[in-house]
């Protein structure tokens, strides 16, 4: 039985930390972070990282093998934090003594979700389209409660506890699709994920990530002090969000504003200066972060496009379907719960792509930018950015921002975690070379997918 000292890229068997759990810790030697592989692999080394570098406190990570370990080594008082426990583990640890119940804290959540190939060539946006003849499911059972999972349990072609092989059989074109957890804190970008909601998913649609601090531990203070970086702290954040984990639990009742938002005038100009710029011949355009929609429905409403909104939130969409309905629009428009670094769209498959205010989150903006230009038909335009576009009136703009100067720049206004700080670079690393950076009306980058050359004779 070993662990596994991140930090310092080594193997310690547990006689060891044994040893030092009996001889008690001096101040000079570090807090010791426990977390399981079932965890995002590699984020607590990242946490502590960070950690580390805000603060200059000695840290280090063992991974245990599992459950067993983790619970022989709190037993022995060989750590001071768990981090990223499942609502099971921790409920047992708790019961048994070995955690402080009041020092719970969910850094981040799993959600539900089917995962699809480069491109999601069945075309499979829905639960209900994993009836189709001929669909092979793969059906991951960690953490697996509810309704769907045990109806998916009579028709899967393989189930199993085991996310990557899954994933490892979709590759290779032995499934179709994978109904498991988003993310899972393995890196797959090529592949393709549709988050399920609460209202399809039910009971585990969303998992979420517990730590605590350890009972009896000689450094709580220290310990506390982790765990309140970790939830709150701009570096912790920004880890998170860079390996796509929920850090709330998506549910959105709180943001949903409708005709009423604070922002609608913004997002009337942004769809005024989208109908004047770009629909010339378009038929359809897709919509990147939408949110709960407010924007998408305006520039439905004022280009006449057929119109997709994506966001990675299932939940924030509902509300958008419900905003649609109330403003006619429900038939013209449809919202696909996706990650925007792997479309689950075919090539060419939009004359124009819009996004405000999403890619300062996307954690891989290159890859993210290579997508949108993937999905655009030859000629099709994408206008990808953030402000309030060229039409927004001085007065409109001190009731959306008051006492804030136009001019300000945005990084001084708002918290971004991935500010397009060298759009030159970026847009270098995406491949793309022809482009303009937009500054009036907020900061924008407009690009267009070269038009088809007609083949000679």
């Amino acid at each position: 039985m070993t662990f596994r000292l991140s930090n310092a890229k080594t193997y310690l068997p547990l006689l060891l930390l044994l040893a030092l759990a009996a001889t008690g810790l001096s101040a000079a030697e570090p807090l010791r972070v426990a977390t399981l592989p079932a965890a995002p692999p590699g984020l607590a080394n990242d946490l502590v990282g960070a950690y580390i570098q805000k603060t200059q406190q000695p840290t280090v990570v063992v991974t245990c093998a599992g459950f067993n370990d983790i619970e022989a080594g709190l037993k022995a008082g060989c750590f001071d934090v768990v981090l990223g426990t499942c609502p099971g583990s921790s409920k047992v640890l708790q019961e048994r003594g070995l955690l402080v119940p009041e020092s719970d804290t969910i850094l981040y959540h799993y959600r539900r979700a089917m995962i699809l190939p480069p491109g999601n060539p069945k075309g499979i946006f829905q639960v209900s389209d994993l009836d189709r003849e001929g669909v092979k499911v793969g059906l991951c059972t960690r953490h697996a409660p509810g309704a769907l999972v045990e109806k998916l349990k009579q028709t899967a072609t393989v189930l199993s506890p085991d996310q990557d092989l899954l994933l490892d059989l979709l590759e290779e074109s032995r499934l179709d699709v994978v109904v498991g957890l988003d993310a899972c804190g393995r890196a797959r970008p090529q592949l393709v994920t549709i988050r399920l909601p609460r209202s399809v998913a039910g009971e585990g649609a969303v998992i979420p990530g517990h730590s605590f601090v350890v009972t009896g531990t000689s450094h709580k203070d220290e310990a506390e002090a982790f765990l309140a970086f970790c939830d709150t702290s701009n570096e912790a954040r920004d880890v998170m969000l860079r390996r796509s984990l929920m850090l709330g639990d998506g549910s959105h009742a709180g943001s949903y504003k409708g005709a009423a938002h604070r922002m609608m005038p913004a997002y009337q100009s942004i769809a005024r200066q989208i109908k004047l710029d770009y629909t010339k011949g378009c038929g359809n355009c897709l919509d990147l972060g939408c949110g709960t929609g407010e924007m998408t429905v305006e520039v439905a409403k004022e280009t006449g496009l057929a119109t997709t909104g994506l966001d990675i939130e299932p939940e924030a969409l509902e509300f958008a379907a419900q905003y649609a309905s109330e403003c006619g629009l429900g038939e013209r428009m449809r919202w696909v719960a996706a990650d925007v670094h792997s479309l689950p769209f075919p090539d060419g498959s939009f004359d124009l792509v819009i996004s405000r205010g999403s890619i300062f989150f996307w954690r891989d903006q290159a890859t993210a930018l290579r997508e949108v230009m993937r999905v655009l038909r030859p000629g099709g335009y994408a206008f990808i950015g953030g402000g309030s576009g060229r039409f927004l009136s001085k007065e409109d703009w001190d009731k959306i921002h008051p006492g804030v100067d136009p001019a300000t720049n945005a990084k001084t206004v708002f918290n971004f975690p991935f500010p397009l700080d060298n759009v030159p670079a970026l847009m270098a690393r995406a491949g793309i070379s022809d482009y303009r950076h937009l500054t009036e009306g907020g900061t924008w980058i407009e690009f267009r997918r070269p038009a088809a050359v007609a083949k000679a004779g």
